[in-house]
């Protein structure tokens, strides 16, 4: 299967996912998520799946669901959130400068995972927020 995947042209050019299938797949998780809490572990793989507790993703499959970003951003996107969202701005340093801070970088390397996961874990981003 790693075979497969490694000659597979349809695996980076077709798929929602191929910004992280940079990464061979493996019969066990790799160190960087092996070591997290499973709070950061969810949340992480939430950003793979691009599932998680987001505007852009409720415009899409939760409509009732209000898609602005609490900082008044009309649309609150992955790119708002780790670039300039300003409810995030004291941990956007955690996820590196420039291409680091790509989606294709932060999920689709070792290091750019654990990035993310330092990001997630400090700002306690992609959590639902209590409507009540």
């Amino acid at each position: 299967w790693t075979r497969v995947w490694s000659t597979d042209p349809l695996q980076h050019s077709q798929s929602n996912f191929k910004i992280t299938n940079k990464i061979p797949p493996s019969l066990s998780a790799m160190k960087q998520l092996r070591e997290l809490s499973r709070m950061t572990f969810s949340r992480v793989l939430q950003c793979h799946t691009r599932h998680a507790h987001l505007g852009s993703y409720y415009a899409t499959f939760i409509p009732k669901e209000d898609p602005w970003c609490p900082c008044g951003e009309s649309t609150q996107t992955w790119e708002h959130v780790l670039t300039e969202c300003p409810l995030f701005e004291d941990h956007q340093h955690l996820l590196g400068d420039g291409e680091d801070r790509q989606m294709c970088h932060l999920l689709g390397t070792a290091k750019g995972i654990g990035r993310l996961a330092q990001f997630i874990k400090a700002s306690a981003v992609f959590t639902k927020l209590s409507t009540t």
